[in-house]
């Protein structure tokens, strides 16, 4: 590459990283979620339980299981040219089931943004509504409201088109799953409205306020531990960090 040696590998470790770091950050998101839903009685009881350090190690277990599918995308043999024409086969058809996969997951995972997106949005309205300034919060967005309606409306476009080469030429299978979670969202998001009739919100009847004294008391007895812990180094803070 370039010329430069060794640069390939160096591209290659920079890329490996942030795909673990990826699936790490999203392992996390996924359990939680799992965790979350189970707690409030939409998801199975047994992903309710966590170990000692309050990991919840079922939803744990099977988010990680999905992380096998990626060797749908391994080739049997060293390379294409030694394979014979069985192993060829199974190879192009895990290949095409892994695309599948690929195609539904980036699919809902576009929708999954658009929907924290949406949610910012309305939350932002909210504290205007109720004359809560922004800078009291511990974090504050920068280049809003317009930074998420600009982030939500090119989400959008993208999720549209994503799957335009379907029609060049058309393919069926490729084209259902670079689209078959939309209709999907707007199927089971009405079920849901329906089934249990629920309504949005609306913004002057929004809880702003529950759950802020536990996370005040959290946030306090960290700082007070913090402070009993006495000065710290500048490895002791990397460490902290860490």
């Amino acid at each position: 590459m370039l010329g430069i040696r060794g640069l390939r590998h160096v591209i290659n470790g920079a890329i490996l990283i942030f795909v673990l770091s990826a699936a790490n950050s999203d392992l996390y998101i996924g359990s939680r979620t799992l965790y979350g839903l189970a707690l409030e009685g939409k998801a199975p009881k047994i992903f309710r339980r966590v170990n000692r350090m309050g990991v919840p190690w079922p939803a744990l277990i099977l988010c990680t299981a999905f992380c096998f599918l990626v060797f749908l995308n391994v080739a049997k043999g060293k390379s294409k040219e030694i394979m014979n024409d069985e192993s060829l086969t199974y190879f192009k058809g895990s290949s095409r089931v892994f695309k599948y996969f690929v195609n539904l997951v980036s699919t809902f995972g576009a929708i999954t943004w658009m929907c924290i997106l949406y949610t910012h949005i309305r939350f932002m309205k909210a504290l205007k509504l109720r004359g809560i300034s922004r800078d009291s919060l511990p974090y504050k967005a920068p280049f809003q409201p317009y930074g998420a309606w600009f982030a939500l409306v090119a989400t959008a476009i993208i999720t549209f088109f994503k799957g335009f080469d379907t029609f060049l030429p058309f393919k069926g299978d490729t084209f259902v799953t670079a689209y078959i979670g939309l209709p999907a969202f707007v199927f089971f998001y009405a079920f849901w409205k329906i089934r249990f009739r629920e309504h949005t919100i609306p913004l002057a009847e929004m809880d702003l306020i529950s759950g802020k004294k536990q996370i005040d008391d959290e946030e306090e007895r960290y700082l007070a531990e913090q402070a009993a812990l006495g000065p710290r180094t500048r490895w002791q803070k990397l460490w902290d960090a860490l």
